[in-house]
C-alpha cells in the first residue's frame, strides 16, 4: 500500500471524505459542514452535472461514519429513481473504503456500517412507510424537482 492510499484509509476511517471531491464541491461542502447546529436545511441549487448527488453521497457517508449507530436516509421522487441515482455513486465513492467498513446487504437500498449506522435509499412514493417508526439523524433529498 502507498503512503497516499495509507492516508486516505485513515481519512476513511475518520469520516474525511472531502478529498473526494471537486473544488466547487468542496466550497459548498464547508459552507454545510460549518452551519450552525440548529440549521435544519441546506438547498444546493447548481446546473446539471455539477455533482450535486456525488456531494450528498459523500455527506450521508460522513454522517453515517462519524455518528455510530444512526441512521441516515436518501430520499428522491421514486425508490427505483433514488436507487438508480445513488448506487453507481455509491459504488464509485467505496471503492477504495476499508474492508469492513461498510457492507451492503441483500439489496441495493441499504448500506451498513461497522459502527451500527446504516444509510437507506427511499422514494417520496414509499418513504412514510419505509422509514415509519424510524428516528432520522440526516434526510438527503435528491431531485426534488421531479417530484410532485
Amino acid at each position: 500500500m502507498t503512503a497516499l492510499q495509507q492516508i486516505n484509509q485513515i481519512r476513511w476511517l475518520r469520516g474525511n471524505l472531502r478529498w473526494k471531491l471537486h473544488s466547487a464541491q468542496k466550497l459548498i461542502y464547508d459552507q454545510i459542514r460549518n452551519l450552525p447546529d440548529d440549521q435544519r436545511e441546506a438547498l444546493v441549487f447548481c446546473a446539471r452535472g455539477f455533482g450535486k448527488s456525488y456531494l450528498a453521497d459523500v455527506l450521508a457517508i460522513e454522517d453515517c461514519i462519524r455518528n455510530p449507530n444512526v441512521h441516515v436516509a436518501i430520499v428522491g421522487p421514486s425508490l427505483k429513481h433514488t436507487r438508480d441515482i445513488v448506487t453507481p455513486i455509491m459504488k464509485q465513492i467505496t471503492a477504495d473504503a476499508p474492508t469492513g467498513l461498510i457492507k451492503q446487504y441483500r439489496s441495493t437500498t441499504t448500506w451498513h456500517f461497522s459502527n451500527g449506522s446504516v444509510l437507506s435509499l427511499g422514494g417520496f412514493d414509499t418513504a412514510l412507510e419505509s422509514f415509519r417508526g424510524r428516528t432520522l439523524f440526516n434526510i438527503y433529498l435528491e431531485e426534488t424537482g421531479f417530484s410532485s
